[in-house]
């Protein structure tokens, strides 16, 4: 993996993003999305929560993205957009953003990965 481009925001306009290069906190990441529990419970979406989502650059030059959409404390969808897929969960993976140390830079909404 090259590396983890981190994105979060509530407003799309206001993005920001880290970048994330070091071996372990990439590690870190993969661990945190492979012992997730998740659930195909049908939730409503809610207006105004904060998105955090993910683009796992590969070696090959392909990338792999996750969206996190939070609907409450420590709960929220997981959208895959390669799959067309979202799933429920109840961990807190907006907390990612806060726990990454990695300077928030902004960027622009056409940077952000996206669910249609």
């Amino acid at each position: 993996m090259e590396n983890v481009e981190m994105y979060h925001y509530v407003v799309p306009a206001s993005a920001e993003k880290k970048i994330i290069t070091q071996a372990d906190a990439i590690s870190e990441l993969y661990a945190v999305f492979s012992e997730l529990p998740v659930s195909d419970r049908k939730t409503e979406p809610v207006a105004g929560g904060a998105v955090t989502s993910f683009r796992f650059n590969l070696s090959d030059h392909t990338s792999y993205e996750i969206i996190y959409c939070a609907e409450a404390v420590k709960k929220g969808r997981l959208k895959l957009p390669a799959e067309q897929q979202d799933y429920f969960t109840s961990a807190d993976i907006g907390g990612c953003w806060d726990g990454c140390a990695y300077e928030a830079v902004d960027t622009g909404e056409s940077e952000l990965p996206t669910y249609s």
